[in-house]
């Protein structure tokens, strides 16, 4: 049987919900109708996956390990390309895309009690997000090009 992810707040354990990730797989559901952020969701929940991994190995194998850089790097690039999607069709949701950046920017300035909590929070961070994205999937369609 396929495990899917499933809503936030639904676990009253936050070590089920890291439990529930590891084991969830991709579903068709939440493809978005655009091949290119299609897969960059599916690099998220690698790189979430691998976070979840390097946290299992200690705090300070969590500490030094490149995972959760990477994994901020990649968000950053990717909310910035959605944006441009999201102006390029002139969207309606272009200003609430563009709060979720500033707040995802801002993630090195929020002071977390433990390596626990930042990966709860990018957890309810990328499940709030797939799922804003799938209620309007109609956003980010890419645009027809032109043809001369």
């Amino acid at each position: 049987m396929e495990t899917t992810i499933k809503k936030v707040n639904q676990y009253d354990d936050p070590k089920e919900e890291l439990y529930n990730f590891l084991s969830s797989k991709w579903h068709s559901n939440f493809n978005i109708n655009n091949d290119k952020l299609d897969q960059e969701h599916k690099v998220i929940i690698a790189q979430i996956k691998q976070m979840i991994i390097d946290y299992s190995h200690g705090s300070e194998y969590f500490l030094y390990s490149s995972t959760k850089d990477e994994l901020f790097r990649f968000i950053d690039n990717h909310l910035a390309i959605e944006e441009s999607i999201l102006k390029n069709n002139n969207s309606k949701i272009l200003h609430e895309h563009k709060y979720e950046f500033q707040i995802f920017r801002n993630i090195k300035s929020i002071q977390f009690k433990s390596d626990f909590d930042i990966i709860i929070f990018i957890l309810k961070w990328f499940n709030d997000h797939l799922m804003n994205q799938i209620k309007n999937k109609d956003q980010y369609k890419p645009k027809p090009t032109n043809r001369v």
